[in-house]
């Protein structure tokens, strides 16, 4: 593979070499190595990760279209994939399969790009921000029709209003790099995953009102030693905080920016999806083509010798 001349519409381009040559090592290096193939309708099922077979993606190669997806103009995979990659990459993946095909396909790689999303966390430099965003699946007036994720996706309410779907939980460092990554139902509160949202950072967490709670802050502070930080309800006493602590609190809309990103650019959210492993992969794929971003949202650098202390 060579790079492509081809301009995505994020500020730098995402380069098909660099892409598939980091996924190709990190697969070849993956425990969970399985057969990208079709064991219905083809005879020969003894195809491994990376062995091209007639008409055949290999894994790195359907990832690589799979992200690339997420940093074009295309508001969907298939005119992407049927318009753009079929016509103008086809030097690049020699052996491209049908889009129907392909979807299977991306469906079989979705646990390979769980582990490789993992591997692309940033470091928590001691300030974390953490906050939630809604994932809505369909309408709040079609919810008691919709089909695909019956059983699993439920109601919930954010400062926007009630919504139908389920809850990403992120939680960012000063740069904007993803720290950690939860995934639950509309209907689960806030507070309840901040332990685990809090796993790779350290120092202090800052968020908004919805992670109120002594008994966490309480536990936060015993278990991991991280001190949580968020502005106080009408009915709540002031809090004195430092001023390093004030200024990272006033520049808490660094994460909102980071789930507009999400939502608006990189896709993360739309209402097509007609199976749960579609909806899997094509949100790992959009957080990792948001990982591959090069200008990400972050704060000017003016208390950067704080966090060198």
């Amino acid at each position: 593979m060579v790079s492509t001349p081809y301009k995505t519409t994020g500020s730098d381009p995402l380069m098909l070499t660099e892409l598939y040559c980091e996924m190709d090592d990190f697969a070849k290096q993956n425990q969970n190595a399985f057969i990208v193939g079709d064991d219905k309708n083809h005879v020969n099922n003894a195809l491994t990760l990376f062995e091209p077979w007639p008409s055949q993606l290999t894994a790195p190669e359907v990832i690589v279209i799979f992200i690339m997806f997420h940093e074009t103009k295309f508001r969907t995979l298939k005119n992407f994939y049927c318009d753009f990659v079929l016509k103008q990459w086809r030097h690049f993946f020699p052996n491209l399969v049908s889009y129907s095909r392909f979807v299977e396909l991306c469906q079989k790689v979705v646990p390979l790009l769980n582990d490789y999303l993992q591997s692309k966390y940033g470091r928590c430099n001691g300030i974390t921000y953490v906050d939630s965003t809604s994932l809505s699946v369909c309408h709040n007036k079609r919810a008691k029709r919709h089909r695909v994720f019956k059983g699993k996706a439920q109601h919930g309410k954010t400062s926007m209003g009630w919504f139908f779907g389920f809850k990403l939980h992120i939680a960012v460092n000063e740069r904007g790099e993803l720290l950690k990554v939860i995934f639950t139902s509309g209907d689960v509160s806030d507070i309840t995953v901040l332990k685990e949202l809090c796993e790779n950072s350290w120092g202090t967490v800052y968020g908004d009102k919805g992670y109120i709670s002594k008994k966490i802050a309480d536990e936060l502070q015993k278990d991991l030693e991280i001190k949580i930080v968020t502005r106080v309800r009408k009915n709540m006493k002031s809090k004195n905080y430092s001023a390093e602590e004030q200024y990272f609190l006033n520049r808490r809309g660094l994460i909102e920016t980071v789930n507009d990103q999400l939502k608006n650019i990189y896709q993360i959210q739309h209402t097509r999806h007609r199976s749960a492993k579609n909806y899997a992969g094509n949100l790992l794929s959009g957080l990792i083509a948001y990982c591959w971003r090069k200008n990400k949202p972050s704060l000017d650098g003016t208390y950067a010798h704080l966090l060198e202390n």
